[in-house]
């Protein structure tokens, strides 16, 4: 957990960082420009000006088209987990009567890790102990459902083995698609063209004779865009998060109610 809240920092330091650069390349350019003057020789042309503030505005929307999707796949393998683990969690009533028994209660404890393994995004080490567990509960489960197909091979029990591989895949594929993030390489692009595009913009209004207000407030919605691409990224970091809803309500219908 430790390791977790010194990446939140540096994240948090990061953006920050980026902000406070935003505002000074927009304050420094308009005075550069202001002392260049209109005839200053080396400044900067209003086209070129405005072609990098496009280029900013493309990259930002590719960027956060780029996020979005990577949300939206880790929010719909949620809904597509829980599916497929209550699935095979009511084909144990085609098994034998022993191993359906403790197949359900395997399922409950296995759904537990799960819930436990998508609160722990923002700490690798916990989340691999949680993967450890989980791993054990799939090998007894599997186990499970090779000692039925042998006592009692049928259709209905190859119903069971279909779900419950169906359940072993998605665990692989939540766990890759929380690892696929947008790269770092591109993030650092980006910010390198908002700080590029906010200097040469606030050097062209500043040969203009033009004020820094409105430069301010670009740069504060260049970072508030650039927040959202990062806020996307984090599966349980943000203010924008991936709920557990669906797997907490089949986790609480699972288990026994009491008399």
């Amino acid at each position: 957990m430790c390791g977790a809240k010194v990446s939140l920092n540096a994240q948090f330091a990061a953006l920050a960082g980026l902000l406070i650069a935003l505002f000074v390349c927009s304050e420094a350019g308009h005075r550069l420009g202001a002392r260049l003057g209109a005839d200053g020789e080396h400044g900067v042309p209003s086209d070129v000006a405005g072609a990098l503030v496009g280029m900013l505005a493309l990259l930002l929307g590719f960027t956060v088209s780029m996020a979005e999707t990577r949300f939206e796949a880790r929010k719909h393998l949620v809904i597509e987990e829980a599916n497929a683990i209550g699935t095979a969690a009511l084909r144990t009533d085609l098994l034998p009567p022993p191993v359906a028994e403790r197949s359900r209660e395997l399922f409950v404890r296995y759904l537990a890790a799960r819930i436990r393994w998508g609160e722990e995004a923002g700490a690798p080490a916990r989340q691999a102990e949680i993967q450890r567990e989980e791993s054990e509960l799939q090998a007894e489960l599997w186990q499970l459902s090779v000692a039925a197909s042998t006592q009692r091979p049928s259709p209905t029990t190859a119903l069971y083995v279909n779900a419950l591989n169906a359940v072993i895949d998605l665990q692989a594929e939540r766990a890759y698609t929380r690892a696929n993030r947008v790269p770092p390489t591109v993030l650092f692009l980006l910010a390198t063209i908002a700080l590029l595009s906010t200097f040469a913009l606030a050097v062209s209004l500043g040969q203009r004779g033009k004020r820094s207000a409105a430069l301010h407030g670009l740069a504060l919605a260049t970072w508030l865009v650039f927040w959202l691409i990062v806020d996307l990224d984090q599966p349980r970091r943000g203010w924008i998060q991936v709920s557990q809803g669906p797997l907490v309500r089949l986790h609480q219908s699972l288990l026994p109610t009491e008399p």
